[in-house]
């Protein structure tokens, strides 16, 4: 089956979508398409034979009053800013158009580092659960109320997967109006709460599609012989705002699965990042 994994670069971000590309492009065989509104927001982002760029400001009139402000914005905003969840709602609009093209959408958010191939996790998955739509991270902790992260997401072409775009950017849309801060993720899990949905909608399993507090997964001893887990597929390094400190986290897992004097490097520039900042509000 046809198969294309996107991303969303919207305002200027500084590593962030160099990194998550590149991790994609050393770990899976797919093409990639980058959704964005401005193209000064994609200059500096990798040139590949295997990327593309997908302008999108066409289509974000249906945002209504959102669109101007997201066209507006040039600085990287972060989650705790009421602008964040306006941007999100591009996502839904990135999923319909490559859905008319492709068999399976595969979208990474920019905090996600690729570590190992997706893709075949995602074509396996579907081939062998037929009833199966979705696939999406997951970061619920009460079972009675499942939350669901669309840091990494998989859909296949269906009149089901047609249905769960177009509910979840009604959803979004309906309760940024009520909530300001309603993103993505409280859509999708609206959306998977709904009668008759869970079952086309498959959680990912933590231990291999960790979320950001699920760091130690990857730390590099045990505190008791033989509990270490495989290597997951993928961090997604949410869980803490703004892109230094993400970009530290994605660092240090790469400078724990490839120890060498380049990843050491790197990592210590942005481990310093993250120190002065620190500072410079302090004093």
């Amino acid at each position: 089956m046809s198969a294309i994994v996107c991303l969303l670069v919207i305002n200027q971000i500084e590593e962030l979508p160099e990194m998550a590309i590149s991790s994609i492009l050393e770990n899976c065989s797919e093409d990639i398409v980058v959704g964005y509104l401005k193209e000064g927001d994609i200059r500096d982002l990798p040139r590949h034979s295997r990327v593309s760029y997908l302008n999108l400001s066409d289509e974000i009139d249906e945002l209504g009053a959102a669109a101007d402000v997201l066209l507006d914005k040039r600085d990287y905003v972060t989650f705790d800013q009421d602008l964040f969840f306006y941007l999100v709602q591009v996502k839904w609009l990135l999923f319909r158009r490559l859905l008319e093209t492709h068999e399976v959408v595969i979208y990474s958010d920019l905090d996600v580092l690729w570590l190992d191939d997706v893709s075949d996790d995602v074509h396996r998955t579907f081939q062998e659960w037929p009833n199966v739509h979705t696939l999406v991270q997951d970061f619920t902790f009460h079972s009675r109320e499942p939350k669901l992260c669309m840091g990494l997401f998989a859909i296949r072409r269906s009149n089901f997967s047609i249905r769960l775009i177009q509910k979840c950017a009604e959803i979004h849309a309906e309760g940024f109006e009520s909530k300001k801060k309603f993103s993505d993720d409280d859509a999708i899990s609206a959306f998977y709460r709904m009668s008759n949905n869970a079952s086309k909608i498959l959680r990912l399993p933590n231990q291999s599609y960790p979320v950001g507090n699920l760091l130690n997964i990857l730390l590099p001893v045990s505190i008791v012989r033989g509990l270490r887990p495989p290597k997951p597929l993928i961090y997604h390094a949410n869980f803490v705002v703004g892109w230094r400190k993400k970009a530290m986290l994605m660092r240090f897992v790469q400078l724990r699965l490839s120890p060498d004097l380049q990843a050491l490097v790197k990592f210590f520039a942005s481990f310093l990042r993250v120190g002065f900042e620190y500072l410079s509000r302090k004093l």
